[in-house]
C-alpha cells in the first residue's frame, strides 16, 4: 500500500457542477414579438394516452439508431430506411472517425400528431401556473422538432406532419427547414466538437461552414458556392477576380481562437477556416482531401506546424496563403457535387410493437433531458418539469416489472436535479443488476464524492479507503467507449484531495484527459498541480505551457501564468539550495 504524502503546494480547485451539461438545440427562428418568448421542449404526451397509443420500435445498431414512435409501420420502416441511406451519405462528406460516437443509441420520438395540439395543449397546461405564478410578462411555444443531450445520451424529438418520410430524414438528421419544419440544429457541428480526442477548432468551424452551403438529396450532396462576407462582396469577387481580400497568415488560422476576440475577428476567422477546409476538399478535383484529412489526425495530437503542413500539402503556410488567396475567387461562383456510385444497403430490420420497457424508457429518458433543459435555461419552469419527469418515472415502475434500465434512468434524474442521496441507491442498485454507462459511473463516482467530502472534518483528505471506492467507478466510467471530460475533472480533483499518493500509472490515466480534451483547463491544471507536489517540477511546467497552448479563456491563461511563475520561483529555489 502507497504511504499518504504530505501538500506543499495550497491551490484551490473547485468541483464542478454536478449537473451534467447539456446542448440545447436550436428551434425555430424567434418570433418578432416585444415580450420575452420561451421555446421549450415539449411532454411527450398527456399521461392519460398510454393505452390508447400503439407504440412501434425499430433499432438499426449499424448506425446506432433508435425509433420510438407512434406512426404506422410503413412510415416508420420509411424513416428508419431513408435514415440509414442519409446516414451513409453523410459519410461521404467526411471519414466516420472524426465524428463523435457514443456508448448510447441516437434514439428518436417520432410522434403522430398533425397539428401539434394533443402535445401543446397538455405541455401548456401543465407549465401556465407556472409561468402566471412567476409574474413574468413572457410568451411560450414549444419546438416542434429538438434534440437534447446531456454529453452522452442524444434524443431528436418530432412530429409527423404529412410530410414524406424523406424530407423528414433529411430535417432531422441535416437540420433542413422545410416542409413546415423549424428543425434548424448543426448537426455537423454537434458530431464534429464531441468528438475524442478534440478536433481542431479551425477544422471544426471550417467543415460546419462547408455543411452550411450543402444540400443533401437521396444519392448526393450539392456544395454551393461561398458567401464571401456578404452576397454583394460575393459578386465583386465573381467579377473581378483581382479585387483585394485580407486573409490571415495560416500560422494564425490554426492556431486556438481565444473568447475574448471581437465577433468581427471571430466571424473573419471562420470564413477563412471554412474557405480553407472547402479548397482542401474540393479544390483540383479533390487533389488535396487525403492530405486534408492526414492533416487533421496530426493536429490533433502534435498541433499545427509549417513542416508538417508542407509534409501533408507540398507547400509552406506562405505559398498556402497565396493559393487559398487565388482560390477565393473560384469558391465564390462554383459549386461542387459528391454522388457516390454506390451505397451501402440497408440492412434487414423489424418494425415491431415496442415492449412496455422499450415506450416508458423513451418517455423517461426524453422527460430526463426536458427538465435538464429547463433547469439550465428556464428556471422558473424547472419545478414543473421536474414534476413531470417524476410523474413520468413513477407510472414506468407501474407499467414495467422491475426494470434495472428504468431504475438507471430515474436515478440520473435525481442526480440531474441535484437529489444525490436518492440518486446514490438508485444507480448501485440497478448497476448491480446491468452494467452502467459513463454518465452513470460518474454520477455514482461524484455522489460519493460529495457525500465524504461534506464529512469530512476542516482541513482533512480523503482516506485511503474513500479514494479507492470513488476511484473504482471512475474507472469504470473512464473505460466506456466515449471519454467524457467531467470524469477526469473529478479525477483530477480526487488525487489532490487524497491522503493516497498517485502513482506514475494513476498520473499517467490522469494525462489521458488532457489528450482528449486539451481545451479543458483544470485537467491540465490538476495534472501541474500533481506532478508539482510530487517534486516534479520540470514536468509540471512541461503541462502548464501545453494548458497555455490550448487554453481558449484569459481566466485559464492567467490561471496558468499564476502557476508558472510559482514553479520557476520553486525552481529557482531548488538551484540556489
Amino acid at each position: 500500500m502507497r504511504p499518504p504524502r504530505h501538500r506543499h503546494w495550497q491551490i484551490l480547485l473547485l468541483l464542478p457542477a454536478l449537473g451534467m451539461r447539456l446542448a440545447l438545440a436550436q428551434s425555430e427562428p424567434p418570433s418578432s414579438t416585444d415580450e420575452p418568448v420561451l421555446s421549450l421542449p415539449p411532454f411527450v404526451v398527456d399521461h392519460d394516452d398510454r393505452r390508447t397509443r400503439t407504440w412501434r420500435f425499430v433499432s438499426l445498431p449499424e448506425v446506432d439508431f433508435e425509433l420510438l414512435t407512434d406512426v404506422d409501420s410503413q412510415q416508420a420502416r420509411d424513416f428508419a430506411s431513408n435514415y440509414f441511406r442519409q446516414e451513409q451519405l453523410l459519410n461521404q462528406l467526411i471519414p466516420e472517425r472524426f465524428l463523435w460516437r457514443s456508448d448510447q443509441p441516437k434514439r428518436h420520438l417520432l410522434i403522430a400528431d398533425p397539428g401539434g395540439s394533443a402535445i401543446r395543449d397538455s405541455t401548456m397546461n401543465a407549465l401556465f401556473g407556472n409561468i402566471k405564478n412567476s409574474g413574468k410578462k413572457t410568451g411560450m411555444r414549444l419546438m416542434p422538432n429538438i434534440r437534447l443531450d446531456d454529453g452522452e445520451t442524444s434524443m431528436v424529438y418530432a412530429y409527423s406532419r404529412q410530410q414524406t418520410p424523406d424530407a423528414l430524414v433529411r430535417l432531422t438528421l441535416y437540420g433542413r427547414s422545410e416542409i413546415n419544419f423549424s428543425f434548424l440544429t448543426n448537426r455537423i457541428r454537434f458530431l464534429l466538437a464531441r468528438r475524442t480526442p478534440a478536433l481542431p477548432h479551425w477544422f471544426v468551424e471550417g467543415l460546419s461552414g462547408v455543411y452550411d452551403t450543402s444540400e443533401f438529396s437521396q444519392d448526393d450532396i450539392e456544395i454551393g458556392p461561398v458567401l464571401w462576407i456578404s452576397g454583394s462582396e460575393a459578386d465583386a469577387l465573381r467579377r473581378n477576380s483581382n479585387r483585394p481580400r485580407q486573409l490571415l497568415p495560416l500560422s494564425r488560422l490554426f492556431s486556438t481562437l481565444t473568447t475574448d476576440q471581437s465577433v468581427a475577428s471571430r466571424e473573419a476567422w471562420i470564413r477563412q477556416c471554412t474557405l480553407f477546409v472547402r479548397w482542401a476538399m474540393f479544390a483540383e478535383e479533390g487533389r488535396y482531401r487525403d492530405a486534408l484529412w492526414k492533416f487533421v489526425d496530426g493536429t490533433v495530437t502534435g498541433g499545427a506546424s509549417d513542416s508538417f503542413f508542407r509534409e501533408c500539402f507540398g507547400f509552406s503556410f506562405a505559398d498556402g496563403r497565396d493559393i487559398l488567396s487565388d482560390y477565393l475567387a473560384t469558391a465564390t461562383n462554383d459549386d461542387h457535387r459528391i454522388a457516390p456510385r454506390r451505397l451501402p444497403r440497408t440492412p434487414r430490420f423489424q418494425v415491431r410493437r415496442a415492449t412496455p420497457e422499450e415506450i416508458w424508457f423513451g418517455r423517461l429518458e426524453w422527460s430526463r433531458l426536458a427538465f435538464i433543459c429547463a433547469d439550465q435555461h428556464f428556471p422558473e419552469l424547472r419545478d414543473a418539469y421536474l414534476k413531470n419527469a417524476r410523474n413520468t418515472g413513477r407510472l414506468a415502475q407501474q407499467e414495467t416489472t422491475d426494470s434495472a434500465r428504468i431504475q438507471l434512468s430515474l436515478g440520473l434524474l435525481e442526480f440531474n436535479a441535484k437529489n444525490l442521496k436518492t440518486a446514490l441507491p438508485l444507480l448501485e442498485q440497478a448497476t448491480a443488476r446491468v452494467p452502467g454507462s459513463a454518465s452513470v459511473y460518474y454520477a455514482i463516482a461524484a455522489c460519493r464524492y460529495q457525500a465524504a467530502h461534506a464529512a469530512l472534518p476542516a482541513d482533512t483528505k480523503f482516506s485511503i479507503d474513500q479514494t479507492g471506492e470513488i476511484l473504482a467507478n471512475l474507472d469504470l466510467a473512464r473505460r466506456q467507449r466515449m471519454p467524457m471530460a467531467r470524469v477526469y475533472t473529478l479525477l483530477g480533483n480526487l488525487w489532490l484531495n487524497s491522503e493516497l499518493t498517485p502513482s506514475a500509472s494513476d498520473l499517467e490515466e490522469l494525462s489521458e484527459g488532457i489528450d482528449l480534451f486539451p481545451s479543458v483547463a483544470r485537467i491540465s491544471l490538476s495534472v501541474a498541480l500533481l506532478h508539482a507536489e510530487l517534486g516534479q517540477i520540470d514536468r509540471a511546467l512541461e503541462v502548464v505551457y501545453i494548458g497555455l497552448q490550448n487554453s481558449r479563456s484569459q481566466q485559464d491563461i492567467a490561471q496558468f501564468y499564476r502557476l508558472e511563475e510559482t514553479l520557476l520561483d520553486q525552481l529557482a529555489l531548488l538551484s540556489d539550495g
